[in-house]
């Protein structure tokens, strides 16, 4: 995950680094490595050596400014690093580059609110851990039930209403390409839009009698559609925190506690009317379920990860009803850590995935849409003029407006 972070004002480049240092030696979640052990995959400790490397280098790097597209090209494998890094744009603006395998969105806010405690100088810790409490073996048993039924009722309604051609009425940009080793890296597009222009999307959200990220999936839904005429059916990933599910969670526990709600979209029915029913079903906790019926089928870690690599293989298309997104949207929300919004004047991001990948968060007032597309599976300006069509339609514009797209901060 790449996190641009616009500070307010210049940073002081040597305080920073050193408290990003402190927090990376002051918490032994921050330097683990996630390796093969036995049937599955466990975190284990970075030599102490090892660290001290990886921490030299960053600083040598951090010395020099790097171009934000150049930095976007990198890829280093799982465990070739520590599982956050950092580097230095320009003095206001600043890449924190994480391992998806280590944690997600929240988690990296959490992170990135102890190291901003540690370079204002303040000394009290964040209190890390969540709501959610252990519960008796009964009301476990009750839960579990109570999911699974939901679960059950969710699979056979998608099924149902996807029918036996979702594979080619689908909305599908990358039109059945084969998946392939990346060469051609990722394009990434950000929208950075006003308070004006903020609130604006937020009222067009609630007069819809949708959330934001229920309008954004909307807006896209209906964007993707005007894109491909002769397609009847979107499907949307959302991917979903589960931090809440976990009893005794801490954000300081490495692990990418994501679910995904599943939305799929049809031509000839209302569209905000089907959103508002998808989500309905993170109520019912069924992002939380999939996940583990999928791993309980699975048996094991390694036959789970080879099932997801077995299919990230195929193309798009040929993973339906489930797996064959037209989009991902990935809204973290509002962003109400006190240090971020003291320092940052505005902050996005991106992962890097097989589909178009859009997230969507607020500080201060303003939000941002960053989108990131794999080259080898789409073509990039494609993909951005339905980006661009849906970041009009959040905002109330006609479909095919372009002001948003023209306050574009990246494009690699």
């Amino acid at each position: 995950m790449f996190f641009t972070l616009t500070f307010a004002e210049p940073f002081d480049q040597e305080r920073l680094l050193d408290s990003f240092e402190r927090l990376i030696w002051s918490r032994e979640s921050l330097r683990v490595r996630f390796v093969e052990a036995g049937r599955g995959y466990q975190w284990i400790p970075f030599s102490d050596a090892d660290v001290r490397r990886c921490l030299t280098y960053q600083r040598r790097q951090f010395e020099q400014p790097v171009a934000r597209e150049t930095l976007f090209r990198e890829y280093l494998p799982t465990n070739m690093a520590l599982p956050l890094r950092v580097a230095r744009l320009d003095e206001q603006r600043l890449v924190l580059v994480v391992n998806h395998v280590f944690g997600n969105g929240l988690t990296t806010l959490y992170w990135l609110e102890e190291w901003l405690r540690l370079y204002s100088g303040e000394t009290q810790p964040s209190e890390s851990s969540e709501d959610a409490s252990p519960k008796g073996f009964l009301s476990s048993v009750i839960e579990a039930i109570s999911g699974l039924m939901w679960l059950s009722c969710y699979l056979i309604q998608f099924v149902s209403r996807a029918g036996r051609r979702a594979g080619q009425e689908t909305v599908d940009l990358s039109r059945g390409i084969r998946p392939a080793p990346h060469q051609k890296g990722y394009a990434v597009k950000t929208y950075s839009m006003s308070e004006q222009e903020t609130e604006a999307a937020i009222k067009r959200s609630r007069s819809l009698g949708l959330s934001v990220t229920e309008a954004i999936c909307a807006a896209m839904a209906e964007a993707l559609l005007e894109s491909q005429p002769d397609k009847s059916r979107v499907c949307i990933s959302v991917p979903t925190d589960l931090g809440a599910f976990i009893p005794k969670f801490s954000r300081e526990r490495p692990g990418n506690y994501t679910g995904s709600l599943i939305l799929q979209i049809f031509r000839e029915r209302e569209t905000k009317a089907q959103v508002r029913s998808g989500f309905q079903w993170v109520r019912r906790r069924v992002n939380y379920w999939l996940p583990r019926l999928l791993g309980t089928f699975a048996g094991s870690e390694r036959k789970l990860r080879a099932s997801f690599a077995q299919k990230a293989a195929l193309p798009i298309p040929d993973r339906a009803p489930f797996e064959n997104f037209s989009c991902a949207v990935s809204g973290v929300g509002v962003i109400r850590e006190r240090l971020i919004r003291k320092y940052l004047h505005s902050i996005s991001a991106h992962t890097r995935t097989q589909t178009i990948f859009v997230c969507a968060m607020t500080i201060n007032g303003r939000m941002t849409l960053e989108v990131s597309v794999p080259r080898d599976l789409f073509d990039a300006e494609e993909a951005f003029r339905v980006t661009d069509a849906a970041a009009a339609l959040l905002s109330g514009k006609a479909i095919g407006a372009s002001a948003a797209a023209n306050r574009t901060t990246a494009q690699a």
